[in-house]
């Protein structure tokens, strides 16, 4: 962003200690409602928008290191607070513990593709913006917001189909049949 390697090492903390109170305060929140797929879709998309500004820094005028600072503090909350909701939502939404352990394995499958294709999206060419990097980023957030979409749907459809199984077997025992 244009700053001395002594200050881009001081300024490299802040986003990271936000990032570290968000996921503190969004994991506290999230288990006294016994809601986590509204966070992982709010955070992914703030993350989204924060690689977004970042990639589209320059193109929309926001050539002020300042700015694009203030994006990766928005990136790095939305995509840490993400992650940490995701991999409660696996265990907790798993019905045996073969389940549980097999959901953890593929979310550590999965997780580390990233710094296999992170490594790729940052050549030192593109830089100092590097838009192809952080529009990829910005996407893959937006496909998590998808994908948890999807997954809370398909997860309401099962528990009202297993609800009205329940009650049918309840009135079917309550009548002696």
């Amino acid at each position: 962003m244009g700053n001395s390697p002594l200050s881009s090492q001081a300024l490299s903390a802040p986003p990271y200690i936000v990032a570290f109170f968000t996921v503190i305060i969004t994991s506290h929140i999230s288990d006294r409602i016994k809601s986590r797929s509204s966070f992982v879709i709010l955070h992914s998309l703030i993350g989204a928008f924060g690689y977004a500004v970042l990639a589209f820094a320059p193109s929309i005028g926001l050539t002020d290191w300042k700015w694009r600072y203030a994006a990766v503090f928005l990136s790095c909350s939305g995509i840490f607070s993400a992650i940490a909701i995701v991999i409660p939502w696996t265990v907790g939404n798993s019905e045996s513990s073969e389940g549980r352990g097999t959901g953890v394995a593929i979310l550590n499958l999965v997780g580390q593709c990233g710094p296999l294709l992170g490594t790729r999206l940052y050549p030192a060419d593109e830089g100092p913006f590097y838009k192809r990097g952080m529009l990829t980023c910005s996407v893959f957030m937006v496909v998590v917001s998808v994908l948890s979409v999807t997954l809370r749907i398909m997860m309401q459809r099962e528990n009202k189909r297993r609800d009205e199984k329940f009650f049918r077997r309840m009135s079917l025992e309550a009548e002696g049949g």
